[in-house]
């Protein structure tokens, strides 16, 4: 990582990696290879918080910058309060620990005004841009004037 973060003239600060929950399966690897990009400076988020191997534990044992709102959650949270209440906790869970909170999954504006409203600090979603091709990427940062 360090090595292509060097080639593509890219600040470890800039790049952030979601990390699964699976990943974190195998404590000690995951312990060792978390704490090696954190000392690089790499953004490490939690995927899919709350739907599969998740435990409040790893949000002491590993140094993390966000927890993503699993889009599951997301596509439900309009209609059924409970999904709304997991996704709140789970804003509310990553304010407090003062690191992002990104609720994934956005694609109406009554999902972006939740997720604003929530408090969330970064949404991610159709709504907010489609999936493109690298060069397709590129262009539309020059035209943006996004640095890279």
């Amino acid at each position: 990582v360090a090595e292509r973060l060097a080639e593509a003239g890219l600040g470890a600060s800039r790049l952030t990696l979601e990390v699964t929950e699976g990943i974190l399966a195998s404590p000690q690897w995951a312990l060792a290879s978390l704490a090696a990009l954190n000392d690089l400076g790499v953004n490490i988020v939690i995927d899919d918080f709350g739907t599969g191997y998740s435990s409040l534990e790893y949000l002491f044992r590993f140094s993390l910058n966000g927890l993503k709102v699993d889009r599951a959650f997301t596509a439900k949270l309009i209609e059924d309060e409970r999904a709304e209440i997991i996704s709140r906790t789970v804003v509310q869970l990553a304010t407090n620990l003062g690191i992002k909170a990104v609720v994934e999954g956005v694609e109406t504006e009554a999902q972006l005004d939740w997720a604003r409203a929530a408090g969330a600090s970064h949404v991610q979603g159709f709504l907010t841009g489609e999936p493109m091709s690298y060069a397709d990427f590129m262009a539309w940062c020059d035209a943006a004037e996004v640095l890279v």
